[in-house]
């Protein structure tokens, strides 16, 4: 007895054997394409780590939080990689990924965590300043600002022009520099109050 089977396009047994050749190729397609996005992923990270360390860092309240939120951030670039179009520089894509998520984390707490305890703070002497107490003064400083303003901050700190703050917040560039000059202000007041010369 002899085995006859239609393989023209019309029949069921062509159009089942087209598809799975089609998904075939397309798993390979993907898989071609998913490496290439881990490669991008992994230079992506790379060359942003600095800036989601220092990021996590000022927004965690503790060591388990910071790698959470590390984690939570990496999470989301890579979500957001596929749909990444080039019209914003990578770095300034980065820092709203990274402002967004340490944000809505702590949205979702629902409460501050970010302030560190008086006693953790050196007092000021009259030698010459020692450069960690003054980082840790000023890690107290930013902790006491609020997420909104911790942003602002953070990228004036790290010399970002007031056209790509209002680029990444969503400001216009007069209401960037306002919030700086208001945060400035406010920082000062907080460090007067306690003596600390920075």
């Amino acid at each position: 007895m002899e085995l006859i089977v239609d393989i023209s396009p019309s029949s069921s047994f062509a159009g089942g054997l087209l598809g799975f050749i089609r998904y075939i190729l397309s798993a390979i397609g993907t898989r071609k394409a998913d490496k290439s996005l881990e490669l991008e992923f992994s230079a992506v990270i790379s060359a942003n780590s600095r800036l989601i360390d220092k990021i996590c860092f000022f927004y965690a309240s503790d060591p388990q939080e910071y790698e959470d939120l590390r984690q939570d951030i990496h999470i989301n670039i890579w979500r957001g990689l596929v749909n990444f179009r080039d019209e914003s520089r990578k770095s300034t894509w980065i820092y709203r990924i990274c402002m967004n998520t340490c944000v809505s984390s702590w949205r979702k707490n629902g409460r501050y965590k970010g302030a560190l305890p008086i006693d953790n703070i050196a007092e000021p002497s009259d030698e010459e300043s020692n450069p960690n107490e003054s980082l840790e003064q000023l890690h107290y400083l930013i902790s006491m600002l609020n997420p909104a303003e911790k942003s602002l901050l953070m990228m004036w700190l790290d010399e970002r022009s007031y056209d790509e703050i209002a680029e990444v917040t969503g400001f216009n560039r007069n209401t960037v520099a306002t919030k700086l000059r208001r945060i400035k202000e406010k920082l000062a007041a907080i460090a007067d109050s306690k003596h600390w010369n920075l």
